[in-house]
């Protein structure tokens, strides 16, 4: 959805909450798409809010220069965004002066328009401000506004809700932003199917089929009560699922998978519950001692049918003893 948007209109806003991979998105599109664009990434939670446009134009430049553009009003701009007052900073940059035609900001648009490729402005966690950061935000939606006839356009990213917070209700967001894609939950099986189809090589055959028993409760805890002869009822929840997360949960495992005795059937399944305990289990994973194997790390309760007493063994002895 977003290349098709940006393929039609010229600003995009992508609203979701925080970890819902609105970055991830992003970032995806850019990869794509880098050779056609260039980009320029403004991050307002880093940046110093009471200089973030002069660090917008200082960006501008260094594309310009790049292109073998010389910025001729880029100095001028910077200068007069170096005033204490926006009254005086509108004033020049937005009149003639006595020595020029054209205002210093529609000189410098002028520069804009000589570039081959579009200027792609991402505006990332734009929510992510104090309330006493609200202007800044303001004058960056108006001037990126008034860049967007000249090869420019225009991501931004935040979270509706907390912008509502800052005073930034839709129908204000709406005058700068009229296209908003909202981020819908993404099942984690299509994550770790789009992980699989974007790796460059894939080990040892890896596949969803592969996870899918990780995601089986009712099979998992049917066949660990028999194994364990006990009453199991498994729960876990996930807490900050990105799809930048199961990707990198994806990549390591098929990195794994290129030793074969993790690849084989047999170990296979512990391999990638070691993985997904490592990655979205973090408190449960430090436990963990790593003075031995994988496969020697992961230990069940097991109690012994002939003794009646319950032991710690690993999968490998639960193999053998089966």
């Amino acid at each position: 959805r977003l290349s098709l948007y940006l393929s039609k209109v010229d600003v995009v806003g992508i609203n979701g909450t925080w970890g819902s991979g609105k970055s991830f998105l992003v970032d995806e599109y850019i990869e794509r798409n880098c050779d056609n664009y260039e980009i320029i990434k403004v991050e307002p939670l880093t940046c110093d809010m009471s200089s973030i446009e002069s660090y917008l134009f200082q960006q501008l430049e260094k594309v310009l220069l790049a292109n073998r553009i010389y910025p001729r009003y880029s100095r001028k701009i910077q200068r007069a965004l170096s005033e204490n007052s926006w009254g005086k900073q509108l004033y020049h940059l937005f009149n003639i002066s006595e020595t020029d035609e054209l205002t210093a900001f529609e000189g410098f648009c002028q520069d804009l328009d000589k570039l081959e490729n579009k200027i792609l402005l991402v505006y990332e966690d734009i929510d992510r401000i104090s309330k006493e950061n609200r202007d800044q935000i303001a004058r960056l939606f108006d001037l990126s506004q008034k860049m967007v006839p000249h090869n420019v356009k225009v991501i931004y990213q935040f979270d509706i809700k907390k912008m509502e917070t800052l005073d930034f209700n839709r129908d204000y967001l709406e005058k700068y932003i009229p296209y908003i894609i909202n981020l819908t939950d993404i099942s984690i099986k299509n994550m770790i199917i789009n992980g699989l189809e974007e790796l460059e090589y894939v080990n040892a055959d890896l596949k969803w089929d592969d996870f899918r028993f990780l995601f089986r409760q009712r099979i998992t805890d049917y066949f660990l009560g028999k194994e364990f002869n006990t009453s199991l009822n498994m729960q876990y929840k996930f807490q900050n699922v990105t799809p930048r997360k199961v990707k990198m949960f994806v990549t390591e495992i098929n990195m794994v998978m290129e030793q074969e005795e993790f690849a084989n059937k047999e170990n296979r399944n512990t391999v990638i519950a070691f993985f997904f305990l490592k990655h979205f289990f973090d408190d449960l994973y430090r436990q963990m001692n790593f003075e031995n194997s994988l496969l020697e790390e992961m230990k069940f309760s097991y109690k012994n049918r002939n003794t009646g007493k319950s032991e710690k063994i690993t999968i490998l002895e639960l193999i053998e003893r089966h």
